[in-house]
């Protein structure tokens, strides 16, 4: 006869307080106790994301004004330097500490609807229906992963990643294909997905 299996009780993770001053604001938004190499990698990404972008709209097949490069390249330069802080452990664990639940994770979701907003005004000839049905995707997907079990998050984040790119490369225009993915990615598998490491 087997003896039972006894777990071992996860260790609580102590998370540092923000810095004050600027360096504060930065932990506040990075999480506190992010090392260089987190740091390193949502900045550098963050900005060839967005250079990335610039070059695109100025030799790409696009027909884009500066504005639209520039607005384009703050977007760029947000999501992708966010998808990669949000797939760190110290970002991970600081969007969800104690006390931070389903509401808050929604409403950070909610503000980027905004971005959504933007695409659909300024490269889509205000188009609405893109609004809506974007939107309503991506607050769908969020409250989805926020209510699987945890050990289904990350799957049911990753298959809804896929669609997202599937769907951007459908719904073109083929300059901004990768809006959609990398919005997921930053959101669905960043933010709404704890991390499960630790």
């Amino acid at each position: 006869m087997s003896s039972p299996t006894v777990t071992e009780p996860r260790a609580v993770q102590v998370i540092p307080e923000p810095r004050p001053g600027p360096l504060g604001s930065w932990d506040r938004f990075m999480g506190p106790g992010a090392t260089r190499g987190e740091n390193g990698l949502a900045l550098g990404s963050s900005l060839l994301g967005a250079a990335g972008i610039v070059v695109y709209g100025l030799v790409g097949p696009g027909r884009w004004s500066g504005w639209q490069i520039g607005v384009l390249a703050v977007l760029g330069g947000d999501l992708l330097g966010g998808a990669v802080a949000n797939a760190t452990q110290t970002t991970k664990r600081w969007y969800h500490r104690p006390g931070r639940g389903a509401r808050q994770h929604m409403g950070f979701t909610a503000m980027h609807v905004g971005y959504v907003a933007l695409v659909a005004w300024l490269f889509r000839g205000l188009d609405v229906a893109y609004f809506a049905w974007v939107s309503a995707a991506l607050l769908g997907s969020a409250a989805a992963v926020l209510r699987s079990p945890g050990y289904l998050k990350r799957p049911v984040a990753a298959g809804l990643v896929a669609g997202a790119a599937v769907a951007g490369a459908l719904t073109g225009p083929p300059a901004l294909a990768w809006f959609l993915p990398v919005l997921w990615l930053k959101l669905i598998a960043g933010h709404a997905v704890p991390d499960v490491s630790s």
